[in-house]
């Protein structure tokens, strides 16, 4: 009998971990606010375009370089600002974030 019994729980707990609903969860956003960052401190891949947005009612200037130190782009985020679509970044860039703004930085969907 407790042969069955632990044969019947394995079987139990198998069943009920091949039946598992994958589920996608958009990652939580994280926000930057005024510092010195690489593409890797902001999770960032390189070679990809991303858009910069603006989600605190304050002002915001950000201000991309490479590794050179020569300025790429540079924008002026309003408070609750739009999307900004960045150029694709290589991986010695380097971002400034002035102003006490909170910075979201998402990839950019692009449909052929």
């Amino acid at each position: 009998m407790k042969k069955f019994i632990f044969i019947c729980s394995i079987f139990l707990f198998l069943s009920l971990n091949l039946n598992t609903i994958p589920s996608f969860a958009s990652p939580a956003q994280k926000t930057f606010s005024q510092g010195i960052y690489r593409l890797k401190d902001l999770n960032l891949l390189p070679n990809v375009a991303y858009t910069a947005q603006n989600v605190s009612p304050t002002e915001v200037f950000l201000i991309i370089f490479d590794g050179s130190k020569v300025i790429q782009q540079s924008i002026r985020l309003e408070g609750n600002s739009i999307r900004y679509v960045l150029r694709p970044m290589k991986e010695d860039f380097n971002f400034v974030v002035l102003g006490n703004g909170q910075l979201v930085f998402t990839p950019t969907s692009i449909t052929p």
